[in-house]
């Protein structure tokens, strides 16, 4: 399917194929293959054979950082189409899957060398970084954001979180980090003009390498009452609140294996909430309360990302935050009241052992005081 990477038009006959039976069809009809579910199958067991060494065209992005071959050397791209749909789910995952899911995928997905990301590294650069203590408004931000037309969010990508671990490890450089960031936030769409990066909360620690990746960018720290956060993860807890499910030290959390695992989710929202603090007191972040939001989108947030919305923005800003974030569509019901109701006894001494109220307090008068970027 070498011909489909500069073929628009065979792209979208080919991803409009929502079926195996479509795909065999329009593989015969166009006379593309001579065995063409066979094809297909073979193309579901395996990458690729050729390795590119320059990027696919604007609707493929990356998705994996894999292996070379024998085990040696550089890691390669994986880079899969999305489509012609701009970006508009929860998260990047999501839309991974959703590309996963075209019959055409096994057949369009291409493997390059790692250097093809580097044509990205000067271009396409974020324009906001939201940083995060987790449930705290963040996928809000981020599909308020995603409802203005010409900005393109990534909202935490497992092939950006991968890559950055490998960074801090000193094994992707700069240029590639960049190139990567460059990569995803590729303008796809006509009128594409502004990017941001919704990032994973434990990326918070390391806000300073991250903002010296990206010294063009605006950054916030997206905060919550630890009360009501907590809760949120006791009943599904995010990745970093699962012990052992992450390898945190790779981000500056000391190894504690004498920590006692029902204490590990305060444990861990202590130390991003301090990196935080630590982060907006130099001057690197914005602390931005969840309780402002929405209106702290347009107020705050925007400003510090260097968008202006026009009028139709605010229409459509306004419609995505009265929207459940995670599940778009149902009605956003506040639940504030009713998560610190629902705390037990044994989280609120969690919280006060992290020193957890106290982390939050500066945070909000940080805030209070108008804490900022220097010039």
């Amino acid at each position: 399917m070498q011909h489909a990477l500069e073929d628009t038009g065979l792209q979208r006959r080919l991803v409009a194929a929502r079926t195996d039976d479509a795909l065999v069809e329009l593989l015969r009809e166009l006379d593309l293959a001579a065995d063409p579910r066979g094809e297909i199958e073979a193309a579901r067991r395996a990458l690729p054979g050729s390795l590119a060494t320059v990027p696919p065209p604007a609707q493929w992005l990356p998705v994996r950082l894999l292996d070379a071959c024998g085990g040696d050397g550089p890691p390669e791209v994986e880079w899969h189409h999305f489509g012609f749909a701009r970006l508009t789910e929860p998260f990047f995952e999501e839309s991974m899957a959703g590309a996963r899911r075209l019959p055409a995928q096994a057949l369009l997905r291409v493997r390059t060398r790692i250097d093809a990301l580097l044509p990205f590294s000067d271009a396409g650069m974020p324009d906001g970084l939201v940083f995060h203590m987790s449930r705290c408004g963040s996928t809000l931000v981020a599909q308020m954001l995603a409802a203005i037309e010409r900005v393109t969010v990534i909202a935490e990508a497992p092939v950006f979180d991968a890559a950055l671990r490998m960074h801090l490890q000193g094994h992707f450089s700069r240029e590639h980090m960049r190139g990567l960031a460059g990569a995803l936030l590729r303008k796809r769409h006509p009128g594409a003009e502004a990017g941001v990066i919704k990032l994973d909360a434990w990326h918070a620690p390391r806000s300073g390498a991250l903002c010296d990746l990206f010294p063009e960018a605006g950054a916030v720290f997206l905060h919550r009452d630890p009360t009501e956060a907590l809760v949120s993860h006791a009943r599904k807890p995010g990745l970093h609140a699962i012990p052992g499910a992450l390898p945190l030290t790779a981000y500056g959390l000391d190894a504690d294996d004498s920590a006692p695992r029902e204490d590990h989710a305060a444990r861990v929202m202590a130390w991003i909430m301090q990196a935080g603090v630590d982060a907006v007191a130099a001057g690197a972040l914005r602390a931005i309360d969840y309780a402002s939001l929405p209106g702290a989108l347009t107020g705050r947030i925007l400003p510090a990302f260097g968008i202006i919305p026009e009028a139709r923005d605010l229409e459509s800003i306004a419609r995505a935050g009265a929207r459940y974030s995670k599940d778009p569509s149902r009605a956003f019901a506040a639940d504030s009241a009713d998560k610190r109701a629902a705390a037990p006894p044994e989280l609120i001494a969690r919280i006060e052992a992290f020193a957890l109220r106290e982390i939050r307090d500066r945070l909000l008068a940080l805030e209070a005081s108008g804490a900022v970027s220097p010039e």
